[in-house]
């Protein structure tokens, strides 16, 4: 037989857990909010030295295309990284493009 007091007890307490769950979800929003943010910067970072580097390796191996003492296999490797860092470009572009959805 449960008592006046136990019937209180019960109410408090089941106010007290929707309260939590309230302020939990909301932390969790939060935490989630400030993830996103957090994420977009670095993307944004990573995508400014990745088009830096680009330009660099652009910039080298139009100066070794032009010079005719430059070995091959220099620009053969150089190509490769030009290769490497517009796909990894275009993948950084993508991930952007489905966080701003």
């Amino acid at each position: 037989m449960e008592t006046q007091t136990d019937t209180q007890f019960d109410e408090r307490l089941r106010m007290a857990k929707e309260i939590w769950e309230v302020e939990r979800q909301s932390m969790l929003n939060q935490i989630h909010q400030l993830r996103c943010s957090t994420g977009r910067h670095e993307l944004s970072s990573e995508i400014a030295q990745t088009e830096a580097a680009l330009i660099q390796v652009q910039g080298s191996i139009e100066a070794m295309a032009g010079n005719p003492n430059t070995v091959i296999s220099k620009l053969v490797q150089a190509t490769a990284r030009e290769l490497e860092l517009q796909a990894y470009l275009k993948g950084l572009r993508f991930t952007a493009t489905v966080q701003n959805k």
